[in-house]
């Protein structure tokens, strides 16, 4: 007798979604949005795993400094608990996408990790379901606050350089360039 052996397919993983920039709605924002989507989407497709496209949340215009104003966030954490739970994994484009700090981020990946959600993150191809994860985790987050704080003082530099220039060309004379008809003046 020919016994048919039926396979139950794997079900898939089911993935959310979250994207964040600091700036408001500009277009260079709204690619830079579309961009970590794309690459979250990619490490979805790169695990074999789905996008769950009712969970794809977005937070434009809100500070990783902070959980205030980020509905977004928020609202895929409200999610997380519900049963049953629409997604098993929460994709990031990196880790100061989700938060800027640790004391910002431990919170909200316990939060999530209890709830049976793993975070991964697209950039660093490396999620909390890893059991290295928390070894290249907080030198991560210690790097992102890094180059934050970098940015900022480049930042911070460039407007007082801004600020000097301008109090300097208000205190000097007009300066005058006498016309020139040399073929190499431009």
């Amino acid at each position: 007798m020919d016994r048919k052996v039926s396979v139950v397919p794997k079900e898939a993983v089911r993935c959310a979604i979250y994207a964040r920039t600091a700036s408001s709605f500009q277009p260079e924002n709204i690619a830079a949005i579309a961009q970590q989507i794309a690459r979250c989407r990619e490490a979805a497709h790169k695990n074999g795993w789905t996008v769950n496209e009712d969970c794809v949340r977005t937070d434009v215009g809100k500070s990783g400094n902070t959980l205030e104003g980020r509905s977004g966030l928020r609202e895929l954490m409200a999610l997380a608990t519900i049963r049953p739970r629409p997604f098993e994994y929460l994709i990031c484009d990196s880790t100061n996408r989700l938060a800027r700090n640790l004391s910002i981020v431990g919170p909200i990946l316990d939060t999530l990790t209890k709830k049976g959600v793993s975070v991964h993150f697209a950039s660093l191809g490396l999620g909390t379901a890893d059991p290295y994860f928390r070894e290249h985790f907080i030198p991560g987050m210690q790097g992102d606050w890094a180059v934050s704080l970098s940015r900022g003082a480049k930042i911070r530099r460039g407007i007082l350089r801004s600020k000097i220039e301008k109090a300097k060309n208000a205190s000097a004379p007009a300066l005058t360039i006498p016309a020139c008809d040399h073929p190499c003046a431009y």
